[in-house]
């Protein structure tokens, strides 16, 4: 019998039709990838924003619904002074722990009851770390623990390390490179004493009592230092709004920034880094960054859409009311807002009017890869 045989290399019309086959194959998937790069680093940042809403929430519940904050409730009654509310309260002031080293150095601030020392006064440190957010220029004008989350009041709740990857977004290039290297130490805090800040902001108009933030038909912005109960940490069941109110946000623009760095941004936490700094959450119309409201849900807060937001409230009250305080010490532009890109003037969740009982938006943001 005879056989026919098959030559063994493939013919040219095999040949093609694999080709086309690939071809096809790479349009199908190519885009996928792109897809996949683009969502993996918001899903990251969506799971490290729910890690931080649980530790919220659990400190909330053991310490009788108060929020987070550094200063003493009743630092109202010295004005808001550090030095005269230790030296009429011999020193009630809780110091700020930042955490144990391994070499068995205990990092804090120390605003202690003991004289003399000078790591237990005010100087700087105390201004810096402890109060929500500073309003007095110029140098510390925008300073505070808003920026910083990870000390151990909270970190206790976030596997007990002040730099645990929750705290740090893969996108957030500068501060991301400049915390990675300690995500490995077994220790809850570094022994050279580095503090990177986190790629998440608390709310500091949320940490101050609602009459701080006053609309200004309501009086205005009152510095805390002015009422008796400006610093009291307002607690978490206050929230009027709380799908429409922030409580921790993304600080930078992460995702399709206009560049790498925000040439005229003189960052007051630039110490931490030789880079460049970027542009941040409200330097333009078109970023986005994620955002936890009080209520849970995480969602994307495109800037453009406050501003949105913000000029229909403005044009319902002739002017007078916004969504965000513009008559603090900030000035009309608030919260860096001289920086915009595009002209855009927007300072939600730093600056929000009425503090934890307003709102940074009218209405429930529309998924754009966040969760509901």
């Amino acid at each position: 019998m005879n056989h026919r045989t098959h030559p063994n290399g493939a013919t040219l019309t095999e040949t093609l039709a694999v080709l086309v086959c690939l071809l096809v194959a790479m349009a199908v998937i190519l885009p996928a990838l792109a897809q996949v790069g683009h969502t993996l680093p918001v899903t990251r940042s969506t799971h490290n924003l729910r890690v931080l809403h649980e530790a919220l929430a659990c400190y909330a519940a053991d310490w009788n619904d108060r929020q987070f904050t550094a200063v003493p409730d009743d630092l109202g009654i010295t004005g808001g002074d550090c030095d005269d509310y230790i030296e009429w309260h011999c020193g009630c002031w809780p110091s700020l722990w930042a955490g144990r080293s391994c070499d068995g150095l205990n990092w804090a601030y120390w605003f202690g009851c003991w004289s003399g020392l000078p790591w237990e006064s005010c100087s700087g440190a105390a201004d810096f770390a402890g109060y929500p957010i500073t309003f007095d220029p110029p140098w510390l004008l925008g300073a505070g623990v808003f920026r910083f989350p990870q000390f151990k009041p909270l970190h206790d709740y976030v596997n007990g390390k002040f730099y645990d990857p929750a705290y740090f977004a893969p996108l957030d290039g500068k501060v991301f490179r400049a915390a990675s290297p300690y995500f490995a130490d077994p220790c809850e805090f570094p022994d050279d004493g580095t503090t990177v800040p986190s790629s998440y902001m608390l709310s500091p108009a949320a940490m101050y009592d609602p009459d701080v933030m006053r609309a200004p038909s309501e009086g205005g912005f009152q510095h805390p230092g002015t009422l008796e109960h400006g610093f009291r940490s307002p607690a978490v069941t206050q929230v009027r709004y709380p799908r429409l109110k922030t409580w921790m946000m993304e600080h930078n623009w992460l995702r399709n920034p206009p560049a790498a760095c925000n040439p005229d941004y003189d960052d007051l936490y630039g110490s931490f880094s030789e880079e460049c700094d970027p542009y941040l959450f409200n330097h333009g119309a078109d970023a986005e960054p994620l955002a936890l409201f009080f209520d849970g849900s995480i969602q994307m807060l495109r800037s453009g859409d406050v501003a949105d937001d913000d000029a229909q409230i403005l044009d319902q009250t002739g002017g007078v009311d916004g969504l965000w305080s513009r008559d603090t010490p900030f000035g009309e532009t608030g919260y860096n807002g001289h920086l915009s890109v595009d002209g855009l003037v927007v300072s939600h969740h730093v600056l929000t009017t009425d503090g934890i009982l307003g709102r940074d938006r009218l209405q429930r943001p529309a998924p754009r890869g966040g969760s509901r």
